[in-house]
């Protein structure tokens, strides 16, 4: 019984200790909030710019103001019968052949496909550049009768015959890396038409 008792103690003590050394939040967060502060400052920043050039470039310029995106619908879709709802009433990740062109805010071209390409769009981390996300993705989906947002730029998201330029701001393409052609911290304009999408 004695064993058992110390044993006991020696638990309790060693529980008790590493307690009372997370006693305070031991979580420092202060990196996140640094990145978030810097994520803001590079977007405000770039706001202006992005502004000028939407409306230098765009025949309808409008701006998303969660996101800090300007885009002109050029054309709507031929065949809106695309849902980006799945049946279990999760958000589904299409496969799309589309034509686009890349170019940095000077009018250099950096990546185009006139034939199309293909890509698969999903949620989340990983994949296509955020702006792309937010551009394929509609600002809220349906189901069951409740709207759920999901956070594109326009009501109803690319479908097949959609056509959409958009400039965004350097935080949701590539940020402050360099990438091949594209320097650090650049904001980047694309035109993107669907030609099929599943």
């Amino acid at each position: 019984m004695k064993k058992l008792f110390t044993k006991l103690f020696i638990l309790a003590a060693s529980v008790a200790a590493l307690t009372s050394c997370n006693s305070k939040n031991d979580y420092d967060n202060s990196d996140y909030e640094k990145e978030i502060a810097r994520i803001d400052s590079t977007n405000k920043a770039q706001a202006p710019k992005l502004k000028d050039y939407a409306a230098a470039n765009f025949e309808n310029p409008k701006l998303d103001t969660a996101s800090g995106i300007w885009f002109d619908v050029i054309s709507e879709p031929a065949d809106d019968t695309y849902s980006y709802v799945s049946g279990s009433g999760s958000l589904t990740s299409p496969a799309v052949k589309a034509k686009y062109v890349g170019k940095l805010m000077n009018g250099t071209t950096f990546d185009s496909s006139t034939d199309g390409s293909d890509f698969t769009i999903t949620a989340g981390q990983g994949g296509l550049i955020a702006a792309w996300k937010f551009a394929f993705y509609p600002k809220s989906i349906k189901y069951n009768g409740q709207t759920y947002p999901v956070g594109g730029i326009t009501a109803n998201g690319l479908k097949k015959g959609s056509k959409i330029q958009f400039i965004a701001p350097s935080t949701l393409c590539y940020d402050n890396r360099s990438n091949d052609k594209i320097p650090a911290n650049s904001p980047l304009f694309f035109e993107i038409e669907v030609m099929t999408i599943q």
